[in-house]
């Protein structure tokens, strides 16, 4: 079942009951971050304008300026190995522009300016393999895409023959050290290398010739990959979406959603992007995510306020993704809660049941039960295995028994295979066990006019539950019939007897019992 629709949006935005997603990071700086690299859970950089780079070693807690020895806006970022790194930037403006390309050899700590002109500028940056490097971006004065390619790790870099053919490249994806695949500027031509980005050829074309200006494109391996764009930037027009799980040689098409700035497929159903919807007030930026391989897709987030531009996952759970005005999300759970759509308790004359459901689940190991008297210190009573990753519906129920009269609370705590977890809200219930016959004090006593008597039977039995005046004398029958087993609440209305003293009995089988209660007026 395909729950994940994209015009599910409000439902998204109203789920009820949702372990955790994405989480705000303090990147300390209100840059506009144009893109973010982890070499693994802890160690990243986030790059943007201004020449900015920030480097944490805990995974987001903190983030640190490094110095990168300019103020040109640094748009792509990325790793050979842990020592080994490049940072592609530039900027264009009119008729000017300027570019400029960094490296570090010794894991970030130190950035070199190693190349800048004054009449380019670099928007992408990919190494297939340790020798063969490709950047990408524009030349003035035609606006025509700049090639780059590195045979020797990046020593020397030489201009390819054939780059004066499109607009200036946006977004690059290498399947291996041949082939390639790119977006241009305008978001709606697809280029494609079989020769390590020497040579390129016009493969489709989206919508009109000049798209929306944003788009990207991301393969998992030789077969698997899609490409999406924006139809008209800034505009309500849904952008288009292109699949293929052949390598190229087939693309199913369709329109999804507006603007898209960036895809990652994490594993052969996982993919997460960023996109834009409108609703009646304005646009809305959104991280949307596959489970189905790119068939269907679903909303994580939303954020009314900042632009959202680059995406990075180090594994299934680990991600950040980098915005506008320094924003900074981070999610360790693949940024799909585990969504409860209701939790509930009922007691019967047994046991008390626990109920819920979930919309989502990723990576769900289960749920410990878990039980609290005061409300307060709570003690796990059970396990309840779950269902993985799934965006199907699934019903859970446990039974908790040999309990005590009283009042429980219970939780959820939902556990990840990371060992990672949340907790659900808390629910309550009153349970009393019907293995015995019971007569409660009336409640509220004295009353006026009404007042509610409770009591429990362990069988089914023939019940008779009598209100008598001072005298003796019956004043109503308040039961009188055949009962099932089970805990009651009857009410008394006394509202036109006079204040004083009056008592009522219950006779089921050989149990009688009689209290007192008091009307006052």
């Amino acid at each position: 079942m395909k729950i994940f629709q994209h015009t599910l949006f409000f439902l998204f935005l109203v789920t009820q009951i949702c372990f955790a997603q994405w989480y705000e990071q303090n990147s300390c700086t209100t840059n506009n971050l144009k893109d973010v690299i982890f070499l693994d859970t802890n160690k990243g950089f986030a790059i943007g304008e201004g020449g900015l780079i920030i480097q944490t070693t805990d995974g987001g807690t903190t983030w640190v300026n490094q110095e990168s020895g300019t103020t040109i806006s640094l748009n792509r970022i990325c790793f050979i190995d842990g020592n080994n790194g490049w940072i592609a930037g530039g900027e264009q403006t009119g008729n000017s522009g300027h570019s400029i390309l960094l490296h570090t050899t010794d894991g970030g700590s130190h950035w070199l300016i190693v190349l800048e002109n004054t009449i380019s500028w670099f928007n992408d940056i990919c190494f297939p393999s340790s020798d063969v490097g490709i950047i990408c971006g524009g030349t003035l004065p035609l606006w025509y895409s700049l090639i780059l390619r590195t045979t020797d790790g990046g020593i020397s870099w030489i201009e390819t023959v054939d780059s004066t053919n499109f607009f200036p490249m946006q977004h690059m994806c290498f399947t291996d050290n041949n082939t390639g695949w790119s977006v241009d500027y305008t978001g709606s031509h697809i280029m494609k290398t079989t020769n390590g980005g020497l040579n390129w050829s016009f493969e489709f074309q989206f919508g009109g010739s000049c798209g929306g200006g944003v788009g990207a494109v991301d393969f998992l391996d030789s077969n698997y990959g899609i490409i999406v764009s924006a139809w008209s930037h800034g505009t309500q027009e849904e952008g288009d979406f292109a699949k293929t799980m052949d390598g190229g040689e087939t693309w199913e098409k369709r329109k999804l959603y507006n603007d898209f700035r960036d895809i990652k497929l994490i594993n052969p159903n996982f993919g997460v992007a960023l996109a834009t919807t409108f609703d009646s007030l304005s646009a809305v930026y959104i991280v949307v995510a596959t489970y189905d391989a790119g068939e269907s897709w679903g909303i994580q987030m939303a954020d009314r306020n900042e632009i959202t531009n680059r995406i990075c996952f180090v594994d299934e759970f680990n991600g950040w993704i980098v915005g506008d005005n320094g924003i900074i999300y981070h999610t360790t759970n693949g940024g799909v809660p585990v969504e409860l759509t209701s939790f509930t308790a009922a007691a019967n004359d047994e046991d008390v049941i626990l109920s819920w459901s979930t919309a989502t689940e990723l990576n769900n190991l289960g749920f410990e039960i878990q039980r609290s008297i005061e409300g307060d210190e709570f003690f796990t009573v059970g396990f309840v295995d779950g269902h993985g990753t799934t965006t199907e519906q699934h019903n859970y129920t446990y039974s908790d028994k040999n309990l005590e009269n009283s009042k429980y609370y219970y939780r959820l705590k939902q556990v990840n295979y990371d060992g990672s977890y949340e907790y659900s809200d808390v629910v309550e219930v009153e349970f009393k066990a019907f293995n015995s016959y019971e007569l409660e004090q009336n409640f509220p006593n004295p009353f006026n006019p009404a007042t509610t008597i409770k009591f429990s039977i362990p069988k089914e039995i023939q019940v008779n539950l009598v209100t008598y005046n001072i005298l003796g004398e019956k004043v109503k029958d308040l039961k009188n019939e055949v009962m099932k087993p089970g805990y009651y609440e009857v009410e008394f209305n006394a509202s036109a007897l006079s204040s004083g003293v009056y008592f009522y009995r219950i006779k089921a089988g050989d149990f009688v019992r009689t209290k007192k209660m008091l009307l006052l007026k």
